[in-house]
């Protein structure tokens, strides 16, 4: 019985190892190809338009009724503003709700420094594996997948690997 949890662990985290090691096999590459409505914009937009700048980008996975999002937002924040010259951050909302409750969100938490984008469909979600929120995928400057955190991250620790 033991020997089975052991192989059954170590095939869940190969298969981890897969979903996040950001190549175009896993389908993450091409779920920055897929469309995301934009607040800023009003209109769908790919993802990897934002993403695709010569630097690091934190995308922050969040949903509107997350308790553990909504008091994670004031971090994302400040991280946006005071990190944005050597880092930008990128929000996908989601988490299967509406648009509107992805706006009432933002209101709320003034998150105005970064860019934020909604996938109502969650495309982006499965592309990158994301299960529970919040999630962050921190990829390098050319899109590729440096790190990622389930649940909170430290905002420290997501400087110093974009640094790098």
């Amino acid at each position: 019985m033991i020997a089975r949890l052991v192989a059954l662990r170590a095939v869940a985290l190969a298969l981890a190892g897969l979903v996040g090691c950001g190549s175009e096999a896993d389908g993450s590459r091409a779920s920055l190809e897929d469309q995301v409505y934009d607040f800023e914009t009003g209109s769908q937009v790919s993802l990897a338009s934002l993403t695709l700048e010569g630097r690091p980008t934190l995308l922050w996975f969040w949903a509107p009724w997350c308790e553990i999002c909504n008091a994670e937002a004031s971090t994302v924040k400040k991280l946006a503003r005071t990190a944005k010259e050597r880092l930008r951050v990128v929000g996908v909302g989601g988490g299967r709700d509406s648009v509107k409750a992805g706006r009432d969100f933002l209101e709320r938490h003034g998150l105005e420094a970064m860019s934020v984008v909604y996938d109502e469909p969650g495309r982006v979600w499965d592309g990158f594996g994301i299960g529970p929120q919040p999630a962050a995928v921190l990829l390098d400057r050319d899109a590729q997948e440096l790190r990622r955190w389930q649940g909170p991250f430290d905002p420290r620790e997501v400087e110093r690997l974009a640094r790098q």
